[in-house]
């Protein structure tokens, strides 16, 4: 690709900053609380029981089993009904652990 090409200059900051991550490092594991995070779920959103028993169900598998490649979790629907905070609140849940959030 020439440097005067569009695009160069997004795609070279992009392959640098792929570069620079630490792959080799991982990030510690927590300990998924499912009564908590159920919890959580119930008092900060109202309705969408489908898709928090899902979630907790996503949870369940992956406590009993961490190394387990599961499915993509997808919300899908119209705007407003809390998709995005939702998944928003599974990745605390999830990557950061519970204790976290209630700090």
């Amino acid at each position: 690709m020439q440097p005067q090409q569009p695009g160069y200059n997004s795609s070279h900051v992009y392959l640098d900053l792929l570069a620079d991550l630490p792959w080799q490092k991982a990030s510690e594991e927590h300990e998924l609380d499912l009564k908590a995070a159920k919890d959580h779920l119930d008092s900060d959103h109202y309705g969408l029981v489908k898709i928090k028993h899902r979630i907790i169900e996503y949870l369940a598998v992956r406590k009993l089993k961490p190394d387990a490649r599961g499915p993509v979790l997808c919300f899908v629907g119209p705007p407003g009904v809390g998709k995005t905070s939702l998944g928003y609140l599974f990745s605390f849940i999830f990557f950061l652990g519970l204790s976290i959030m209630m700090k």
